[in-house]
This record gives C-alpha cells, sequence and structure tokens, in this order.
C-alpha cells in the first residue's frame, strides 16, 4: 500500500543502477517502507528506546533509515522539527551499541556551521543515551551497557579538554569547520582514522559559501587518512537545488537524496484600514481645536516667574526691592500659607552636636531652625 511518497534523485551512476522506483510519472517517487520495517535494521537497545519514546517514526525517518543501513552516503531534507537529526544519530548510535570500538578513536564526526550546539546535542545524543542507559538495561538485558561518549571541540573548548580529546578521544566529536582544519593540523588528527560516519548539519548554509568550499576539502582529508572509507549524511531543511548540495556534499561519489520536504501550509489574510488603498483621504487637521492638557500639565508653556504666587512676584520686583533674604523669608511664608502643613510642626534634629548648657541629644526646633526653649 502506497503510505507517502517522497521524492529521491541520485547522483553518480547511470539511471539503470538507480533503486528501483514505482509511482508517478518517469519513476520519481519512491514507496515509503512501512513503520515496523523501517526499525528493522536497528538492534535491540535502540528499537526498544525508540518504540518506548516515540512509538511512529516521521516520513524522513522512515525514508532514510533504509538507506543509511546500506551504508549509502545519504542527503536528508526534512522541515525543521521532523526529527532528521535524531535519524542520522540513531543509526549511529546503534552501530555503536552493536559493535563497540576495538580501539579508541572517533567513530562519527559531526559538523556543523553554528556553535550553538548544545540543543542538538543534548536533545539528540545525550538525552537518548541516557534514557536507554535508564529504560532499558533493567529490562533484562545483561552486562554493563555500551554506550558512546560525547565531545565536543569549538573554539569555546578548553586547553585540558583539547588534551584529553587527544589522549582519550570520545567515540561521537562534535566540532565546527574551522575546528576540524585544526584538529587536522595537530596530532588529533590520528584520532579521526577510525571515523565511519560524517554528519553534516545545516549544509545549506556551508554548500554556496567560502567555508563550505574549504570545509569540502576537510572532509576529503579525514576520508584520506580514515582506514575505510567514510559513510556521508547530509542535514538541511531548505537545501535548494538538491542535486548541487549532494555533490557537495559526496563530491565523485554517489548521494541518494530523500526528501521529505512539504510545502508549507499558509493562512494569509490582508486587512487595510481604509476601504480604498489607492484613494486614501487624510482629515484636515482641527487647528482651532481647544487642548485640553492634563491636571499636571496645567503650567506647561509658562515661564517660571508666571507661576510663581502673587505674593511672591510682587515681593521680588518693583522700585521699593527688599533684601535677598527678606524675599526667601517671603517665600517660605507663602509655602506655609498655601500648604498649611508646616503650622505645627516640630523638627527632631542633631543639630547643633553640642550645646555647653544642656548637653549632647535631641533639640525640638522648630521650622524657622530656632531652638525652642
Amino acid at each position: 500500500m502506497l503510505l507517502s511518497s517522497r521524492r529521491e534523485d541520485t547522483l553518480g551512476p547511470p539511471p539503470t543502477q538507480r533503486e528501483p522506483l514505482s509511482g508517478g510519472s518517469g519513476g520519481d517517487r519512491a514507496i515509503a517502507s512501512p513503520p515496523e520495517s523501517a526499525l528493522e535494521p536497528f538492534g535491540p537497545i535502540a528499537r526498544e528506546w525508540f518504540a518506548r519514546r516515540f512509538g511512529t517514526p516521521t516520513p524522513v525517518q522512515r525514508e532514510g533509515w533504509p538507506r543509511i543501513a546500506r551504508g549509502a552516503h545519504t542527503l536528508l531534507i526534512a522541515p525543521t522539527g521532523s526529527g532528521k537529526t535524531l535519524a542520522a544519530f540513531l543509526s549511529c548510535i546503534d552501530r555503536l551499541t552493536r559493535r563497540p570500538p576495538e580501539t579508541a578513536g572517533v567513530r562519527v564526526l559531526y559538523v556543523s556551521p553554528l556553535k550553538a550546539l548544545v540543543y542538538d546535542i543534548e536533545r539528540n545524543l545525550r538525552a537518548p543515551l541516557a534514557e536507554m542507559r535508564r529504560s532499558v538495561w533493567p529490562s533484562g538485558l545483561d552486562g554493563d551497557p555500551p554506550l558512546p561518549r560525547v565531545a565536543v571541540r569549538t573554539g569555546d573548548t578548553p586547553q585540558r579538554e583539547r588534551r584529553q580529546q587527544a589522549h582519550d578521544p570520545a567515540e561521537i566529536l562534535v566540532t565546527t569547520p574551522e575546528s576540524l582544519f585544526l584538529i587536522l593540523g595537530s596530532r588529533q588528527r590520528e584520532t579521526l582514522a577510525t571515523v565511519e560516519t560524517i554528519i553534516v548539519d545545516e549544509i545549506h548554509a556551508l554548500a554556496p559559501t567560502k567555508r563550505g568550499a574549504h570545509l569540502a576539502i576537510s572532509l576529503e582529508r579525514v576520508a584520506a587518512a580514515a582506514r575505510g572509507e567514510p559513510q556521508r549524511i547530509g542535514l538541511s531543511a531548505t537545501a535548494r537545488p538538491l542535486g548541487e548540495v549532494a555533490r557537495f556534499l559526496g563530491g565523485d561519489r554517489e548521494v541518494r537524496i530523500v526528501d521529505a520536504s512539504t510545502r508549507p501550509l499558509l493562512d494569509l489574510e490582508i486587512s487595510v484600514p481604509v476601504p480604498d488603498m489607492t484613494n486614501v483621504v487624510t482629515p484636515e487637521p482641527d487647528v482651532s481645536a481647544k487642548l485640553d492638557l492634563p491636571h499636571g500639565d496645567r503650567h506647561r508653556g509658562r515661564s517660571r516667574r508666571d507661576r510663581l504666587p502673587d505674593s511672591r512676584a510682587e515681593g521680588s520686583r518693583g522700585p521699593d526691592r527688599r533684601s535677598s533674604s527678606e524675599g526667601l523669608q517671603d517665600q517660605r511664608e507663602s509655602r506655609r500659607s498655601e500648604t498649611g502643613m508646616f503650622a505645627s510642626t516640630t523638627v527632631h534634629s542633631t543639630w547643633p552636636p553640642f550645646l555647653p548648657e544642656q548637653g549632647n541629644g535631641l533639640r525640638d526646633l522648630d521650622v524657622s531652625g530656632n531652638l525652642r526653649e
């Protein structure tokens, strides 16, 4: 039964060597694998964990796992959140749990152009490994869990961790294109001789750039230093054109493209404030309208002298001007008469700090600063 259809293209061999395709015109659509057969390539550890955690694989997982299990270089195209990163990592974890490494070295090399890799590592690597350790082994499997270790190498990695990765490398190494270049130029490149799988995430951001050209050379250097040909897996959500991106991933190697992308479902609504956007009428402002200012802004626009009470203004100008001290005294009297707050107020103060006839202590002062008897 035809469950779903996705496009699959190949690069390298002629069409007669391609995998059998059926459905559609020209044979450009593949029959999707049922959910049960998609999990058949996995061992009991990965299969039981995935069944407990997710149940049913997504289209990109259902169609990508059989091709990855056959060892084909694969380019997975699927929307964000569809599980394409887990599709690549779970296949690698399954291989590492079923075939523990005989010698120390990196088995899986994950390259991403972004330094913010913590989220993907936590969701797609460390969380699955921890859940496998907790949920699978207590169910009856004997022996210690041969779960792989994860290491991160970026520009922020401390020197102590870099030396540890060179002497005791983890099975899964997460890095960036620039850090991979530095690894290939140091003694740590010897740990890449055991690489079996190379995962390139966000490949659409690398293919058309100078960083991508630099990474392509680094991938060839890793392949030349490895004991066997590493499998390459590319991940992207918006890679176009697919043929060119696949050629960037594999070079002169055949690359299987699993296109599980879908058209975005848009619900677009356009709202305009006027009936006719071609004939917008702007109302003329009513300049004769009187401004109704708030209560706090009733004095805005007036000078400070105009805002003073009449008693203060009259006391500070005219031919019979009094001294400045008398003017300040009038201002104090004006404030007291306006507010009525200081009529019977007593202020406690420690000034002056010492009076010979009364000793130290609090003094009762009136509002004018005179000591009360």
